[in-house]
């Protein structure tokens, strides 16, 4: 009786059936495609950061053999090369093109053996374009996430005279000393501790995405919890009828906890085989190789989604069992439904708001980067060079405030007469003696500094204090860096110009060793060495905002079974069907609008944080109105979307069926 008394009820709820497998194999979908994005990007980045390399050479290739070399160290990258220019889309962008290999993210990575090109390092050219190397067309086979500020092309046809080292030493100094006994080093760079290039900025990456992916399955988890109570709130009138006529609050519970989990639980898994299809779809077409792709996390993340679905709709028990077939409070059972709706739609609006909000606004201010305050930066022994501009000092050091070192920064030295670098002073002055600085604002964000606050600097073997008298918007050094004035003694090692470089300059100058960055790609460098988190947070909102109109749908359906017959009897005397609509939409949307934009200030703080983690810049004002545009188009979207829905259901309702 009770297995008949299922199946009809399906049948006569099939709109319902329908509407709830439909509205959970797209949250699965959106689950599973983001959950594999992000864990994969997150394993990515623990896949450069185990690779260690504790120095990097750059040196000729005359009377250098590798086999020497992988003697006194654990090779990752080996690559003879030539500087030179490489042309995509009328865009110029300098790199070192030759023919090696290199070993990251758990894949050895070569050059084709046919006219194709791999690129590492330069986010804006795809896997499948094509662009012009020694004014010949070659296609791109594969673009692999690689941070660094030295893009490389792998060619089989390039035959370099210089070596491009990335290894593991167990005695750095040894390994310097054969080479420069053996060649011409242009370039070492060696790293303690085996830290390695950028590796703050990927764990820093590594905890922004751990922090998204937690609010994303939180936010979903949610809306599956809603979906579940709003799901077992339709049922009320048909529960209360069948209690009252007698059948048992077993039977009632099996009717309401047994319709819902077949829907659900099979929406669900229909959407786990989607998901993880487009997830791996579009990470073979982007910068990572499928060797990283982690499944286990979402594997983990399936099953305790479905033990959740099964919970939430044991709700049911609790439900029925406190149901009364006779109520003296019907008004107060009407207000507590008009509640709970209100709570559920504040809920999922929070705690969808959270994860989409915290992402753009995070994400826009990596889109307002600016550019060098001069058209070329240039980094070597500048002083050999007869170019216009601000000459200056560069060096490493350990910045301590309040008693404790803090972080490892650049330290900028420029005459108090320089013409350019005093441009990128935005708050305060420009330093007047030596003992005055002007410090970055990624710096004095995540260390909480203010002008007119001092802090001292480890260089040169002592620590020199400072007064911070400005605040700086370039984003030089990881964005963690100090401008003061030059000292006697000093090499110059950088060079600010405003001078227009011919390419033949600019590939003289990387032939010799010097690192050059015109305004133009300056920025696509920055953003390069945070492309895992650029190039999916389009498709993360756009996965998101499909999973809350998915939900929010089901909460509508729901809501309109519950109150069916009240619709149709509007409906049988003559009411609009737009009214219906505005009437059931406005108190959905209404507390959905409330909770998403409750969660824009607890957003911001997120964000802020979070950006610091992986390029040190403040969310301005322009920021926050870029992000509110981008908000509103989601809002708009889903009003819409959620309204023609709406209008869909109730143009649908049989006004006889439901009233006789």
């Amino acid at each position: 009786m009770i297995l008949k008394m299922f199946i009809r009820r399906i049948q006569r709820n099939k709109r319902k059936f329908i509407f709830t497998l439909i509205a959970l194999m797209l949250i699965s979908i959106v689950a599973n495609y983001i959950t594999i994005r992000l864990s994969t990007d997150m394993n990515a980045v623990k896949a450069y950061i185990s690779s260690k390399a504790n120095i990097e050479v750059l040196f000729d290739a005359d009377n250098i053999n590798v086999s020497d070399i992988s003697k006194l160290c654990h090779i990752i990258a080996y690559i003879r090369y030539n500087n030179g220019i490489v042309l995509h889309n009328n865009q110029k962008y300098f790199a070192m093109i030759g023919n090696g290999w290199i070993n990251i993210l758990n894949t050895n990575i070569s050059a084709p053996s046919d006219d194709s090109v791999v690129v590492l390092g330069l986010p804006n050219i795809k896997s499948g374009d094509y662009l012009y190397l020694y004014n010949k067309r070659v296609r791109v086979v594969k673009s692999y996430f690689f941070p660094s500020e030295k893009p490389i092309v792998l060619y089989h046809n390039a035959n370099g005279t210089k070596i491009f080292l990335l290894a593991k030493a167990k005695d750095a100094k040894k390994l310097i000393n054969f080479l420069n006994s053996r060649t011409r080093i242009y370039l070492v760079l060696t790293y303690k501790k085996n830290w390695q290039p950028y590796s703050d900025r990927m764990k820093g990456l590594e905890t922004f995405i751990d922090t998204i992916l937690f609010l994303t399955l939180s936010g979903i988890l949610v809306l599956i919890i809603a979906n579940s109570i709003a799901s077992i709130r339709s049922m009320h009138r048909e529960l209360f009828v069948l209690k009252y006529i007698g059948l048992p609050n077993s039977a009632l519970a099996i009717l309401s906890f047994g319709e819902y989990i077949l829907s659900s639980v099979t929406g669900y898994l229909i959407g786990i085989p989607i998901g993880c299809y487009l997830a791996y779809m579009k990470i073979t077409e982007s910068a990572i190789p499928a060797s990283v792709i982690d499944y286990t996390t979402v594997g983990k993340m399936n099953i305790l989604f479905l033990i959740v679905i099964i919970l939430s709709t044991l709700l049911s028990v609790a439900y029925v069992s406190r149901l009364k077939p006779v109520s003296s409070k019907t008004r107060e059972s009407i207000r507590r439904r008009k509640t709970t709706l209100a709570i559920i739609c504040i809920t999922v609006g929070l705690l969808i708001g959270l994860p989409i909000s915290s992402m753009l606004l995070s994400y826009t201010p990596i889109t307002l980067i600016d550019g060098l305050p001069c058209k070329y930066i240039i980094y070597g022994p500048v002083d050999r060079l007869n170019i216009p501009g601000d000459y200056g000092a560069y060096m490493g050091g350990q910045l301590a405030s309040n008693g404790e070192i803090n972080v490892t920064v650049g330290l900028y030295m420029f005459p108090v007469n320089s013409k350019i670098v005093p441009s990128v002073v935005s708050d305060g002055r420009w330093v007047h003696n030596r003992h005055e600085a002007v410090i970055s604002r990624g710096l004095a964000l995540k260390l909480g500094l203010k002008i007119g606050d001092y802090v001292y600097v480890y260089e040169s073997g002592s620590w020199t204090r400072y007064r911070i008298v400005g605040i700086s918007d370039l984003l030089l050094n990881n964005g963690l860096y100090i401008i003061t004035t030059t000292k006697p003694g000093y090499v110059h090692r950088v060079l600010f110009t405003s001078e227009d470089l011919s390419d033949k300059t600019i590939i003289s100058l990387l032939e010799n060793g010097y690192l050059v960055y015109s305004s133009k790609n300056f920025r696509e460098i920055i953003q390069n060495n945070i492309m895992i988190f650029t190039i999916g947070a389009f498709m993360f909102v756009v996965m998101m905002t499909i999973a809350c109109i998915a939900a929010l749908s089901s909460i509508a359906n729901s809501e309109i079974l519950a109150n069916i017959k009240t619709i149709a009897s509007l409906k049988a005397i003559g009411i609009p069907d737009r009214y219906c609509v505005l009437s059931m939409g406005k108190n959905i949307l209404g507390m959905f609008l409330v909770g998403f934009f409750a969660s824009i200030p607890i957003s911001t703080y997120i964000a802020q944080q979070l950006l610091l983690l992986v390029v040190p810049l403040p969310i301005t004002f322009q920021a926050v109105l870029k992000s509110l545009h981008y908000m509103i188009s989601i809002l708009l979207i889903v009003i819409v979307s959620l309204l023609a829905i709406l209008y869909k259901i109730i143009k649908g309702i049989n006004i006889i069926l439901e009233l006789r």
